[in-house]
């Protein structure tokens, strides 16, 4: 079952509200026909495997046109409760989360509309439950993350012609002790009508959970090792693209496009 449904308000070309609910409920069931569900399985020879996964998430945004000429300010508020029941051969991965996010954010101009500036605050709070009975582990976790950040942005647009985007986010990790600094450059340039140019670079963080994201390798019996607790990624990117319109006819063409990208994980 997958049900979604979707509110919309507007008013004025002032007020612009959204508001959504997502339900799931999804069953999975595989393995030998003799495989009884309603047994353990450390009772039985069969294999089998039954995945059951519930989440209930709840959406907001919030949008507020100022009266300064292309000023707004936005809010995004979310929730999600999402539940996991994994039963893999003699492998058992149950986990249940629930999820908070807030995202604030101020959007306006400096000088005219060829500088652009967006500011604002996050919020994440993570609340992930794990009971793990796999080979090599067999454990109880519970991670309660709160991730308070700020953000700022400038954008110059001159003419669609060049353009240039400087960002950085702060945020604060309570669960690592851990101060977390992105920052990321965007630069666009067109040649001409027909060629592009553009340069990226920047910094990301993300915080896993490796047994969660790997589920598929509980169907085998490998056993698993966890070397680190940290769970923490750190990487950087950047690269290059060129772009190119190839005329066909007076109405169609042909885009080419040519890119090197790097990342190194730190």
């Amino acid at each position: 079952i997958n049900i979604f449904q979707r509110f919309n308000y507007e008013k004025n070309n002032k007020l612009c509200f959204q508001y959504g609910v997502k339900l799931l409920h999804d069953v999975k069931q595989g393995g030998q026909k003799w495989y009884n569900y309603k047994i353990q399985p450390e009772d039985q020879n069969a294999y089998g495997i039954n995945i059951t996964n519930k989440r209930v998430e709840v959406l907001s945004k919030h949008g507020f046109i100022l009266p300064r000429r292309a000023t707004s300010i936005g809010l995004q508020v979310s929730g999600i409760y999402h539940s996991q029941d994994n039963v893999m051969g003699k492998n058992k991965f149950q986990a249940e989360e629930k999820y908070i996010y807030a995202n604030l954010i101020y959007n306006t101009y400096l000088f005219n509309n060829e500088h652009k500036i967006d500011i604002g605050s996050s919020f994440v709070l993570s609340n992930l439950y794990e009971d793990i009975k796999i080979k090599g582990l067999d454990t109880l976790w519970r991670h309660i993350n709160q991730v308070p950040g700020i953000f700022a942005q400038y954008t110059f647009d001159y003419h669609k012609v060049f353009s240039v985007i400087l960002g950085y986010r702060t945020d604060f990790s309570t669960l690592y002790d851990l101060w977390i600094h992105t920052p990321r450059l965007h630069v666009r340039y067109e040649i001409n009508e027909k060629n592009v140019v553009r340069l990226s670079a920047g910094k990301g963080t993300r915080f896993s959970n490796p047994i969660a994201e790997n589920t598929n390798y509980l169907v085998s019996s490998r056993e698993w090792k966890l070397t680190t607790f940290d769970f923490t990624e750190n990487a950087w990117n950047y690269g290059i693209s060129f772009t190119t319109k190839i005329k066909i006819s007076n109405d169609k063409h042909f885009q080419v496009t040519a890119d090197v990208y790097r990342t190194d994980f730190t």
